[in-house]
């Protein structure tokens, strides 16, 4: 940068030609570690970055039991699985 910018607490910088996607969707991998069952339709907490806000479980398109690696149902996922969701 040919000049020093001050970028305020919850704001992102960029470039003018690659600015950043704003959506209010998107896909993320997951490691669920609480008791309750992950849910499709269910809202939850999320926090991300400086943010807080409640987003809704779109899809489970995948979810893997960490002990022995196997698939199990897409519905919900239980304690200490891996999945991938849309939310």
């Amino acid at each position: 940068m040919s000049e020093q910018i001050f970028v305020e607490r919850g704001y992102v910088a960029s470039h003018e030609s690659e600015t950043p996607i704003e959506t209010n969707r998107f896909h993320a991998d997951l490691f669920w570690i609480v008791r309750e069952p992950l849910r499709v339709g269910h809202l939850y907490d999320l926090r991300l970055a400086t943010q807080e806000l409640k987003c809704e479980i779109v899809s489970i398109e995948e979810v893997m039991d960490s002990v022995d690696a196997r698939d199990e149902d897409r519905s919900t996922a239980n304690n200490w699985s891996g999945m991938r969701s849309e939310g």
